[in-house]
């Protein structure tokens, strides 16, 4: 996945710099292993949902995905893999004194990179798909700045599928990213992924 970034992003917090290759693409490290994970659970996905069913699951939630702690670690990784040192990501004592939030809060595309993961956990890619290419990702909105030590998921539904001849599938899924304790979610995106229909048994 990594072929567009979205198109339309909106904020209402204090703006990310610069611009990153996103989605099971180049913050891999970031999005698994280096990513604390509080436990190492795969939330079901929907009953019968395969490369063929897709379709008929379009308007129904595929469910939750366990939470994953956002630290200080990875938002510093992620201003030197981009560039971007705005004090509100990475000087804790300025923040303290400060920032609206009290603490740094994780880049916006960080936050936003971390669905890779997440929609993997949560089953986007049915189980019989041998490969998932991005294709884009829509509709942004940054809606609830991450703090670092916030803990953050996954909620994601079946916005819409489109098979694009044999073993070909254009999916998207409208995903939302909970913080735990807040009341609104820390983002909103619509993902867009081609699947590929693994080989029979």
């Amino acid at each position: 996945m990594g072929r567009r970034l979205a198109e339309r992003v909106s904020t209402g917090y204090p703006p990310a710099c610069g611009s990153t290759q996103l989605l099971l693409g180049a913050l891999g490290d970031l999005a698994r292993g280096r990513c604390h994970r509080d436990n190492n659970r795969s939330f079901p996905v929907l009953a019968d949902y395969r490369f063929d069913t897709v379709t008929d699951h379009v308007g129904q939630e595929l469910g939750v995905s366990p939470w994953m702690t956002v630290n200080q670690s990875q938002i510093d990784q992620f201003a030197e893999v981009t560039g971007d040192h705005q004090w509100i990501h990475v000087d804790v004592e300025r923040c303290k004194a400060e920032s609206p939030y009290g603490a740094p809060i994780a880049h916006g595309f960080l936050t936003l990179s971390l669905l890779a993961r997440l929609l993997m956990d949560v089953g986007m890619v049915p189980p019989d798909v041998r490969q998932a290419i991005n294709a884009g990702v829509s509709n942004v909105r940054f809606k609830t700045p991450v703090r670092a030590g916030a803990r953050v998921r996954a909620r994601a539904s079946v916005l819409s599928a489109e098979r694009k001849g044999e073993g070909r599938m254009l999916a998207t899924a409208s995903a939302v990213l909970e913080v735990e304790g807040e009341k609104h979610p820390a983002l909103s995106a619509e993902v867009t992924v081609m699947l590929f229909r693994g080989e029979a048994a």
